[in-house]
Formats: C-alpha cells, structure tokens, sequence
C-alpha cells in the first residue's frame, strides 16, 4: 500500500480535485475510451462512497451497541441501528454547517493521530525499562497506563478509517498494523470499554469525513453528468458558487435508507457493505493501468503537472505500476474468497456479485443517458 500511495501522490498534482481516481482515470486514460472508463469509474466510486458511509456509521452504532452488551448481555439490532441514525444526522450537520472547512478539520484530525501513535511509541518504550514490561500488565490490567495506551491506540487506528479517501496519499499505511494494537487492548470488559468509548468518538469522526467524500463524489459525477432530470434537482448546486447542500442530503439520506435492511435482512445489508474493499481496488487498478498506457504512448504527461514532488520517471514509472498492478491485483482475488469453508448463504462473499451489479447498472445508465449528455472533467484544472 505504501507504493499505491506513492503513486497516487505522483498523481494528485495533475488533478488537483475531490474526485479521486475518477479524475485520474479521466486524465490518465487513452483518448478514445477516456469519457466511458472516467464514468464508470466515477458510478462505481459513488456507489461506494456511500456504501462506506453506512458502513462507517455502523461501525459507530456496533461499538456503542458492543458496551450495552457487555454490561447488560443481550444485544437487539436497535442497539446498532438508532447510534448509527445519530451519527449519520450529526455527520451531516456538521457537513452542512461547516462543509467549507473541512480541509482544515481533516488535516486537524490528522495531526492529532500522527500525535497519537507518536505517544503511544514513547509510553510504551518507557514502560519496557520498567516493571511493567508484559503484555498481559500493559493491554489487560486496569491501570491509568493501560487506560491512555488504549485511548491513543484507538486515535491511532481510526486512521484507517480516515485515509481511505480519494486522496489517500494524505494517509499512511500503518492504519492495518496499529489495528492489532486496538484489537490486543480488548483483553478485559474495563479496557474494553474505554477502547469502545474512544472508538467511538473515532467513528463518529470518520463518519463525518467520509460523508464529506461522498458528497463531493456525487457532485462531481453530477456535475459532469449533466442529464438533464438530475441537473434539474441539483440545480443550485451545479449553477451557484456555494456549498452543494443537496449533495450532502443526499449522499446522507442514501446510506440511512441502506440502515434499514438489517431489520429485514442482515446477509443483504452485508452484501451491500461488503464491495467497498474490493471497489477501491479496482479503480486504482485502473488508474495505475491507465498510468501505464500514459508512460508507454505519452510519457511527458506525467511529469507536466506543476509542482510534482513524486516522479519516478518513465522506465521506474513503468515497473512501478506494473508492481502495484499485480499486488492489487491479488488483494483483489483475497476480497473475492468466501470468509469460511463450505460456505452457506450467510456466510458467502457478496462483493464481487454486488461490484458486478453496480458496474451493470452504470453500463445501463450509460448507454440510456450518460453517453449523450455525460461531459467529463468540468471541475479538473486546464494545466494540461
């Protein structure tokens, strides 16, 4: 992940926008497939965007849901359900009143987990010349020591959370292996919950980045979309030079109606939730994929971005993408393995069925509509 990164860093100066890899694929792309592979692209990030949004929310609910049923011992869908309601409602508030500055709060919130796992590096170092050596003192025993590691673990973790943006070079890749650290300091109902509790504070957080990406991956693909019933309904937000409120409605109201599957089934809300992974892998496939055909048929586009801190040339370009290719491309095949052996339908994987269906539906809009009035890349700099 670290040289996924590194190459969608090298990118980030020729599109400068929300729009991620839907932009990138646009700029990246051959000349004749650029409008078709751009859209599908933009679809699937939609779609999964805001599938990452309920699942963020969830995530929040399950947590709260986790301490009633530690204390109380039972567990009711209710329990998960009303929490992520609430954090949904307060993620789009928070969007709507202070949408214009989520950058700084962003950045804002990077630092503090940088910050974090700076301290959690130096607590722990400073325990090891202690007593207080073992894992089982630091990550089970009920002490003021464990209470702050545990606090700092969770910020540090919820960093995985936060960096699956579109412009995820703003992440690192340590999200994964501080997981570890978050799921070691469960070890007893006390820690455990204060873990909860500041995960959840974590959570809400994510959730309220994540509903900003969304919004912005709707507004940009409506923007570009131009079909004349969708241009109609976000009117105000594609002519005015203000906050795109109706983006932010939507792309919260979306995820809350998926919320209500679980209490009809909860395989189908799984099955929904489930192609996120695999989604953001695939369209980073196909940014790296264009980036090779770029380096291959026109190798000065890369480097003609302004300001562009990462360039690793054409000949290292070329083997880079071609490693990343192949690395995402066995994440790709691991997202599409069923989670158990034999599995029976509440156990089998749904993604890839769910990223098929997404990229049906956009192959169904595209040649109804989008292919006639879809115009790419209106919010992307002129640069090149």
């Amino acid at each position: 992940m670290t040289l996924v990164y590194y190459l969608i860093a090298e990118k980030l100066p020729l599109t400068p926008t929300a729009g991620g890899q839907y932009h990138m694929v646009l700029k990246l792309a051959p000349e004749r497939y650029r409008r078709f592979l751009s859209y599908i692209c933009g679809f699937a990030l939609c779609f999964t965007w805001e599938s990452y949004l309920t699942s963020a929310s969830w995530l929040f609910g399950m947590n709260i849901s986790g301490i009633i049923t530690i204390w109380t011992g039972e567990y009711q869908t209710y329990y998960t359900f009303v929490p992520a309601v609430c954090t949904l409602t307060f993620a789009c508030a928070v969007n709507l009143s202070w949408g214009k500055h989520m950058n700084v709060f962003e950045a804002l919130v990077l630092v503090v987990q940088s910050a974090a796992f700076f301290l959690v590096v130096v607590i722990l170092g400073m325990a090891s010349g202690t007593h207080n050596l073992s894992a089982s003192f630091t990550f089970d025993s009920f002490t003021a020591v464990c209470i702050v590691v545990a606090i700092l673990v969770t910020f540090c973790a919820g960093d995985s959370a936060l960096s699956d943006g579109p412009l995820a070079v703003s992440g690192h890749p340590l999200g994964p292996i501080l997981q570890l650290f978050m799921d070691a300091t469960r070890g007893n109902k006390s820690t455990a919950c204060f873990v909860f509790v500041s995960s959840a504070i974590i959570f809400a957080v994510a959730t309220i980045n994540t509903a900003t990406i969304s919004s912005r991956m709707l507004f940009s693909l409506t923007r570009d979309g131009r079909d004349p019933v969708v241009t109609k309904l976000f009117a105000k937000d594609l002519n005015g030079e203000g906050f795109p409120r109706r983006c932010v409605v939507i792309a919260c109201i979306l995820p809350l109606i998926i919320l209500w599957i679980n209490f009809v089934s909860s395989v189908g809300f799984q099955a929904i939730v489930s192609q996120v992974t695999l989604a953001l892998v695939i369209t980073y496939f196909m940014v790296f994929a264009c980036s090779l055909d770029a380096r291959i048929h026109r190798p000065d586009l890369l480097g003609s971005a302004p300001g562009s801190f990462f360039r690793p040339g054409r000949y290292l370009g070329i083997a880079t993408d071609i490693t990343a290719m192949v690395f995402l491309f066995l994440i790709g095949l691991i997202c599409c393995i069923p989670f158990a052996p034999n599995p029976n339908a509440a156990g089998w994987n749904y993604a890839p069925f769910m990223i098929l269906a997404v990229v049906l539906i956009g192959l169904i809009v595209w040649l109804v509509s989008a292919r006639k009035h879809y115009r790419p890349g209106q919010g992307v700099p002129a640069h090149v």
